[in-house]
């Protein structure tokens, strides 16, 4: 057929036969219509029916707090196929109980939300709850199946009947309504398009005749603007512009009264000029108002366009009593973010014409009202300076540059060709050494810190100043947006340098944008040098200073640690000498968390931050993501190097409470040296009777027992600066300090049990917020207790926090991947308890600088079975958890 031939047609044709199918399937699926819909109305049913007994039906467990009992309510109805999920919030809105996490995509679900309320009414909290719509999803699958059999037997047969009627019906008007576009395309907007037809093509029609209009009058409007422009652009008297701008207003929304105000000096409104013209001063109208007053100064106020159609039914309007019913039109006059002034406009009701397609046209008008009034105001100054003596002039102006050159900051500008202009401060000379007019100003000053303006002018007049001198183009491309209008300096300043480095000077950049017929940007440079290195001084001062007191504090606990790291560190070199297959990624992690747990705990920050980055470069090995190698092995071998280099920096930096001595000793030391113990010892088991060798060798052992006491504290210590940190107000309470324990048994759990002690006040703790809500007071209280028993040590750490969830232990193992669904399921409520010793488990899903790493509780652990010790776990929701470590043979 010859209309195939047509583009239009090949177009057309396929969706117009589908259309027609789809009529036919339309038929096929009325008759699942009923089953679809029954389906939907019981889910929906039973949805809204057991969701709104589910919430009567929770109020006695929220007001009771009896959320685990909550919870097993939910896990049953969690076992409903229908039912995706079911959480409860509190009134706060924070979740209290789920079923299962709500799914990022709700759109198959049906989603029911419910409010929680007590007798007396009370909001205790919501319920929300979403039920599959599978079972519908299912009905629609078979209805289509069904439907499509039916259509393919009668395909070929509409296929025919189509092609004569999309012919005649469809492909001649659209083709007509092609050429319609053309001609808009092309530019003729007085082309006439047939909108006669009623069904969608004449729609369409309309359309294109709609969009020519929109075309037509935001031509017109430009052009109009484009005039007005050219005409305020011209006039210097204030009155008759801003007239002028009321008759635009006039002409554009068919206003009858209209009149500018303008915000003085005392933030009132005063009027400048009406429509129809007339003096100011001799009409009975209000002439000044107060911003904020009535709906012109509101709109003044909020920097709002207000448009109120008919005053006598809009709510909150009260006229005068001989005010007939108009229409309302107050626009705002803004200069940068500040209120300039209103152009308040009104006329008969139904007569004033004003749509949102005109709010650019009345945006830009009332900003140019703005500008021309501004350089109208400023003109009348400059006339006025004008008229001072030529000597008057100079004189000021030396004193100005003079006050420029002496303010000791440095002052120039450039424009659109970011060329620097002569005028310019002579700080400006001193910071970039030497004269810098005519010079790129973004090459100076972003450039090659090191060059001088002297240098810059070498590769300038040599024409290679772009080869050499590179400067960030983000800045340029700020700049130029500035300088095109596309947007404001005081909002994409935020994009630009503040400071930069010259030189070997700090200097601190202020960018002031210069709005006139020479349009350009000015620098102010300040020399904050000083300041800078003041402040880092201060800081570092101020770190050194809290190290200090740290260690010196617990001065013998310190020098513990630092035999301690000497271990880790041997132990660190010693896994990395093996070949890569054999190192243990959770092994380097427990070195390296204990390292940073130890001098964070002592103030050594430079130390903790270098072990924390470390730590993030282990973070894929751990998690299996990425294979160690030689070069990577050798990366972290020259990585630890580097730390320990940093850790005798550091450790220099306390040569006044460590001496070389106390590093260089090997020997704890007591009253007597403990090798002269062993000398002892060994004198007196060879002279001593056999029937007395072992009380002298448990009296000796005894002599080396020191009290517990300073150690406790430390964690004490760790524990209350963490709370601090965390704003979770704590009471640490400390037990059995004079339990006398042999500390070189001990070093390594020592070293570990910090971690425990945070995990208490991160993890333990509840938010300072919420403890109210559970009847407990705000301040939380970790308890850290050490019992002699026989020949065993016991250390118990203990909060009142939230208790350990077993059921969340569980969802994040298998998350993780540390436990198997078979093994959850057969698991008991103290073997999930226990997994938070595994190796990577973490109930954080963000690594801070506290926690997340998934690495502290396994070192704890670890430590622990080394020594032959156990680790046993009380805990009970809503009222805490403690920690008991025993460990035989140490006390």
């Amino acid at each position: 057929m010859e209309f195939l031939d047509n583009t239009i047609g090949k177009k057309v044709l396929i969706p117009v036969i589908g259309l027609v199918v789809l009529l036919l399937a339309g038929l096929g699926l009325l008759m699942g219509q009923n089953n679809y819909a029954s389906l939907k109305s019981a889910i929906e049913s039973k949805g809204n029916g057991l969701s709104s007994l589910l919430a009567k039906i929770s109020v006695t467990y929220i007001e009771s707090y009896d959320f685990n009992s909550l919870s097993v309510f939910i896990d049953e109805l969690s076992k409903d196929p229908d039912v995706i999920f079911a959480n409860f919030y509190d009134a706060e809105g924070e979740l209290i109980s789920e079923s299962s996490q709500e799914p990022d995509d709700v759109t198959n679900l049906f989603i029911y939300e419910r409010e929680i309320k007590s007798e007396e009414d009370e909001i205790l909290g919501r319920l929300k709850m979403g039920f599959s719509k599978k079972a519908l999803d299912e009905s629609l699958e078979t209805n289509i199946l069904i439907v499509g059999v039916g259509v393919g037997l009668v395909i070929v047969l509409l296929s025919l009947g189509a092609t004569f009627i999309v012919n005649l019906a469809v492909i001649k008007p659209v083709t007509k309504l092609r050429g319609d576009a053309a001609q808009l395309a092309s530019g003729h907007l007085d082309h006439q398009i047939d909108t006669s037809s009623r069904d969608e093509l004449g729609s369409l029609a309309q359309s294109f005749s709609e969009m020519r209009d929109s075309i037509r009058n935001t031509i017109e409007d430009l052009h109009k603007l484009n005039d007005v422009g050219k005409v305020l652009a011209g006039m210097f008297d204030q009155t008759k512009a801003l007239e002028t701008v009321l008759q635009v207003m006039k002409e554009k929304s068919q206003v009858e009264w209209g009149s500018v105000y303008l915000v003085n000096d005392q933030g009132e409104l005063d009027v400048q000029a009406y429509y129809p013209p007339r003096e100011l001063g001799v009409d009975h109208t209000s002439r000044s108002f107060k911003l904020g007053e009535g709906v012109a100064g509101k709109a003044a106020a909020e920097q709002r366009i207000v448009y109120i159609p008919d005053t006598s039914t809009t709510e909150g309007f009260v006229p005068s009593t001989h005010d007939k019913p108009k229409s309302l039109l107050s626009i705002p006059l803004v200069d940068g973010n500040k209120s300039f002034g209103v152009i308040n406009l009104s006329g008969p009701v139904n007569q004033v014409k004003y749509l949102e397609s005109d709010e650019e046209f009345v945006e830009t008008l009332a900003g140019m009202t703005v500008v021309t009034t501004k350089n109208i105001q400023m003109v009348k100054v400059i006339e006025e300076h004008s008229r001072t003596l030529e000597l008057k002039v100079q004189e000021r102006t030396a004193a100005i540059k003079d006050l420029m050159d002496n303010t000791g900051q440095g002052f120039f500008s450039f424009g659109n060709d970011y060329v620097v202009r002569p005028e310019y401060s002579k700080p400006c000379q001193v910071f970039f050494d030497g004269p810098i007019e005519n010079l790129n100003a973004l090459a100076l000053m972003f450039g090659n810190s090191d060059l001088s303006a002297v240098d810059f002018r070498e590769h300038f007049d040599k024409g290679n100043l772009e080869a050499f001198i590179q400067h960030p183009d983000s800045v340029q491309e700020v700049l130029d947006m500035v300088f095109n209008g596309v947007g404001d300096l005081e909002i994409l300043g935020e994009m630009l340098p503040k400071e930069i480095s010259r030189l070997g000077k700090v200097l601190s950049l202020e960018y002031r944008h210069l709005k006139s017929d020479d349009e350009k940007f000015m620098m102010i440079l300040t020399d904050i040098t000083k300041e800078r290195e003041l402040a880092d001084q201060i800081a570092e001062e101020e770190e050194r200073n809290t190290m200090i007191l740290k260690v010196a504090l617990d001065r013998d606990g310190f020098l513990q640690f630092l035999r301690e790291l000497e271990r880790l560190f041997s132990s660190i070199f010693v896994a990395l000498d093996r070949s890569p297959e054999e190192i243990d990624p959770n092994e380097m992690f427990r070195y390296f968390h204990t390292i940073k747990g130890g001098t964070a705990s002592y103030g050594l920050k430079k130390v903790a931050e270098a072990t924390h980055e470390i730590e993030g470069r282990l973070e894929n090995f751990r998690s299996g993501q990425d294979q160690l190698n030689h070069e990577l092995t050798s990366q972290l071998k020259e990585n630890t190097e580097n730390l320990r280099k940093i850790f005798d920096r550091t450790l220099a930096e306390l040569s006044s409470i460590i001496s070389t001595e106390d590093l260089q000793e090997t020997d704890r030391t007591y009253k007597i040296r403990d090798s002269k113990l062993n000398e002892l010892k060994d004198f007196l088991l060879h002279k001593m009777p056999q029937d007395t060798l072992n009380e002298v060798k448990g009296a000796i052992d005894d002599l080396r027992k020191q009290p517990i006491g300073p150690m406790l504290l430390k964690y004490a210590a760790a524990a209350e600066g963490l709370a601090e940190k965390l704003n979770k107000p704590v009471n640490v309470e400390v037990h059995g300090k004079n339990v006398e324990v042999s500390y070189e048994q001990l070093e390594g759990v020592f070293g570990s049990l910090v971690h425990l002690v945070r995990n208490c006040v991160d993890h333990g703790l509840e938010e300072t917020e919420m403890r109210p809500m559970l009847d407990k007071p705000e301040e939380g209280t970790i308890i850290i207790k050490a019992i002699a028993k026989e020949h065993t040590l016991k250390i118990m750490i203990a909060d009142d926090g939230g208790g350990i969830d077993p059921d969340v232990i569980k969802n994040i193992a298998l998350k993780k991947g540390i436990i198997t669904e078979d093994d959850a399921e057969s698991a008991s409520d103290n073997e999930l308890v226990k997994l938070i010793f595994a190796p990577g488990f973490s109930t954080k899903e963000e690594v801070t600088d506290v926690s997340g790493r998934g690495v502290g509780m396994d070192a704890v652990k670890s430590t622990v079975d080394e020594l032959g010790g156990q680790i046993q776990i009380e805990t009970e929701l809503d009222k805490g958890t403690t920690f008991e470590i025993q460990i035989p043979h140490a006390a």
